[in-house]
């Protein structure tokens, strides 16, 4: 089975560091066996381009996409760190 972490690399993909957690804020709460839920993470990845708005008024098709791709990027080191502190 090929190491997802060295496809990663191979496509270019950075994960962006996991923000702190802080208060009563959990950003992943695991529900049954196979199921998590993950919140707050937005498209903001640290490199300045935070995309705000609604696709087709303030947002082209392409903005979205990235803007869906950033949050992707986001919420991956998240789920990485909780399922470590589940596996220990």
């Amino acid at each position: 089975m090929a190491d997802v972490y060295e496809k990663m690399k191979e496509m270019g993909i950075t994960l962006p560091v996991p923000p702190p957690k802080g208060g009563v804020y959990t950003p992943v709460m695991e529900f049954g066996d196979h199921l998590l839920y993950c919140s707050g993470c937005g498209n903001d990845i640290g490199d300045g381009k935070h995309l705000l708005g609604k696709v087709g008024r303030d947002l082209t098709l392409e903005q979205g996409q990235q803007a869906a791709y950033n949050c992707m990027l986001n919420l991956l080191p998240v789920e990485i760190e909780m399922l470590v502190e589940y596996d220990d």
